[in-house]
């Protein structure tokens, strides 16, 4: 039942634009607006007390206005990187959030990105040394030089000491990075589904 559960949500694919804030450390924290973000996002459990998402997606959106002329392509090397998950509203993850994986709850959730080698990573890890990761390509969009394309190739899930598992590919999307510094990225994403020639003929 678990792993149909699992595999349902890799195939839940939004059309909806979700909101993401990630930590990693050091570097400080300008102004006023990031901080009261911030300050709502701690207390939010990641997401899963909804009564702050207002004043946080307003604040997103207040943050995000204030740098629409930002260029990513000259701030690469802030977004390269293992980001730890602070708050969201996407679904799939807020699943996990509230369920766990078979009984184990979520004990941290990271975004690696490689810019030099064009790999994203989303990954899910549990109590139990359990994982669930998906794993995909990014490149920079020419047109918005503040958003990155994905496309995700694979899904894995390990829960030791069964043998790791592989999941179908979960589709494509992008998501914008509304803000970056040393510490913080703020990214809206949108999740939608796109096969491919070979997809479409299987």
């Amino acid at each position: 039942m678990w792993i149909q559960v699992i595999i349902s949500v890799t195939l839940l694919l939004s059309s909806v634009i979700t909101y993401e804030v990630y930590a990693m450390g050091g570097g400080p924290v300008r102004g006023d607006k990031l901080p009261k973000l911030i300050s709502f996002v701690e207390n939010s459990q990641r997401g899963m007390i909804t009564s702050y998402n207002n004043e946080i997606i307003s604040l997103f959106k207040t943050i995000e206005s204030d740098n629409e002329s930002s260029r990513l392509s000259k701030r690469l090397v802030l977004v390269d990187g293992k980001w730890e998950l602070l708050w969201t509203t996407e679904k799939e993850t807020l699943f996990f959030l509230k369920y766990g994986l078979f009984g184990k709850p979520v004990s941290n959730i990271y975004q690696d990105i490689n810019i030099d080698e064009k790999t994203i990573n989303n990954q899910i890890l549990f109590e139990g040394d359990r994982e669930f990761s998906v794993l995909g390509d990014i490149n920079i969009d020419i047109d918005r030089s503040t958003r990155i394309n994905f496309t995700f190739q694979k899904a894995l899930l390990r829960i030791p000491p069964l043998p790791q598992l592989s999941l179908p590919p979960v589709g494509r999307g992008w998501f914008e990075n509304v803000y970056v510094n040393e510490k913080y990225r703020l990214s809206s994403c949108l999740l939608y589904t796109s096969p491919s020639p070979r997809d479409a003929h299987e």
